[in-house]
Order: structure tokens, then C-alpha cells, then sequence
């Protein structure tokens, strides 16, 4: 897999939705906007008493929402990126 350049990284979306939003960044030098080709590595859990909790996790891949014009390796490296430089979903928004 060859390396790819993400930088100028930008990410866009309302605080109830969060792993819906709009990523903005540039892949060797090409500025692309980007609508979900990932999901929330986060969930939600219930404790015993009832209470509902987001549980932060890392951003994935979802391969079925690959934009066309872009890799599977340059979305890894996007997911990578998301990863270093976007906080993390899950925001709780679904429960």
C-alpha cells in the first residue's frame, strides 16, 4: 500500500449527528470535499439503573461509500488522519 499525503484537515457536522458530518482535507496536494464514506467506532451502552452512555471509539472505514475518483488506500489514509486530528464519535445524539 502506497503512502498518501491527508492534510488540512476540516470537519463539519451538528453535535447531535456528529459522525454525519462534511470532511474537508487535501490528499497529495488535491483539496476534496467529503459527505460520510466512514462510521463511529463509538456505541451506545445502558448500565443496570436504566441510563444510557455514548461510548467514544475510533473512526472506521465503510468501503461501501467510497467516493468515486478516490482509493481504498487514500480513504485508509483519510480514516487515519480522522483519527489523529478529528475528536471521536460517538456524540450520543442517537439515544
Amino acid at each position: 500500500m502506497g503512502e498518501h499525503r491527508v492534510e488540512n484537515l476540516s470537519y463539519e457536522g451538528p453535535m447531535w449527528c456528529w459522525c454525519r458530518g462534511t470532511l474537508d482535507c487535501d490528499i497529495d496536494g488535491t483539496h476534496y470535499r467529503f459527505e460520510p464514506f466512514w462510521e463511529s467506532g463509538g456505541s451506545i451502552t445502558c448500565d443496570s439503573d436504566g441510563n444510557y452512555y455514548a461510548i467514544e471509539g475510533d473512526w472506521m472505514l465503510n468501503k461501501n461509500y467510497i467516493p468515486k475518483g478516490i482509493t481504498v488506500e487514500m480513504a485508509e489514509a483519510v480514516i487515519d488522519a480522522m483519527n489523529d486530528q478529528i475528536p471521536k464519535g460517538c456524540c450520543g445524539g442517537c439515544i
